[in-house]
């Protein structure tokens, strides 16, 4: 798979389970784009203020902040960078407060390559 785009991005992957941040940093990262990682949501909060990314994956179910939680505040702190979630699950609670959020990417675990590269492809086309 080749990015659409040549322009590289850098992105923060939030997410409690290191073995899922260890497999999207490393896909990530074969495609040339600089990956930050956090395991909560705090952590990706004092990350994004000393480090700016153009984009944040995060997981929903995380334990203290949840992604809804994290992406609420980035949208408020960092209205830049631009949003999606992942999940395990998903129900119509969990789809109508990212839409509330403007958040239309989810990527559901577990992921292929190819659509955890459409997200990254599709920020990298926008910025």
């Amino acid at each position: 798979m080749e990015a659409i785009n040549s322009r590289q991005i850098d992105v923060l992957i939030v997410d409690d389970e290191r073995m899922i941040l260890g497999v999207a940093r490393e896909i990530i990262s074969e495609f040339g784009h600089r990956v930050l990682v956090a395991e909560t949501g705090t952590a990706a909060l004092v990350m994004l203020g000393e480090e700016p990314v153009d984009l944040l994956i995060t997981d929903v179910m995380m334990p203290q902040m949840n992604g809804i939680e994290l992406s609420r505040e980035v949208r408020q702190q960092f209205p830049g960078v631009y949003v999606a979630l992942m999940t395990g699950y998903s129900s119509l609670s969990l789809l109508k407060e990212a839409e509330d959020l403007g958040i239309t990417e989810c990527l559901k675990k577990p992921f292929k390559t190819w659509e955890l590269m459409g997200i990254v492809n599709r920020v990298a086309g926008k910025t």
